[in-house]
């Protein structure tokens, strides 16, 4: 693969002081320019970039949790971890390690009031059970859909849906 030709590609260097990340990326770099030579004289017009396609931004409408949804050690808790937040883009999987020290065997799932309300109260939607009071930490995974669909998975077991 190495000819005279290509030594000069090397500046001096003898091929084997060329590291193989390098001669890779040349032979790439070589084997497309003769790509592109043989294709004009063979009267094949090369179409490295098409001017006709422009790059432009495109806008779509991107649907929002319209509500915050967090978890409380206990109910009325104010406190409240927020998994996910008010305006995350949905779908939305977000993943939180939560501190359930002092936690009894279960967690509060709140849904926030919006801030942009004068009620900034919590409302419970919900209550996770069973969390191991021996351990100091859960690993929450929640999942909002876009149509509005809570699952909720706790330390990698199984998963429900509210």
């Amino acid at each position: 693969i190495f000819s005279r030709e290509n030594d000069a590609i090397w500046k001096g260097k003898s091929t084997a002081d060329v590291a193989p990340e390098e001669a890779a990326a040349i032979g790439c770099a070589k084997f497309g320019h003769q790509l592109v030579q043989s294709s004009v004289e063979n009267g094949i017009e090369p179409n490295i970039y098409d001017s006709s396609e422009t790059a432009s931004l495109v806008e779509e409408d991107v649907i929002m949790s319209p509500i915050g949804i967090g978890l409380s050690l206990q109910e009325g808790d104010p406190a409240a971890v927020i998994v996910i937040e008010e305006g995350t883009p949905l779908p939305a999987l977000v993943t939180k390690t939560i501190d359930t020290t002092g936690c009894s065997s279960s967690l509060a799932i709140v849904q926030l009031r919006s801030s942009s309300t004068a009620d900034t109260s919590e409302k419970n939607i919900g209550k996770i059970e069973g969390i191991d009071s021996s351990s100091n930490s859960a690993e929450v995974t929640m999942e909002l859909s876009i149509e509005g669909r809570l699952s909720i998975c706790v330390n990698g077991g199984s998963k429900f849906v509210l």
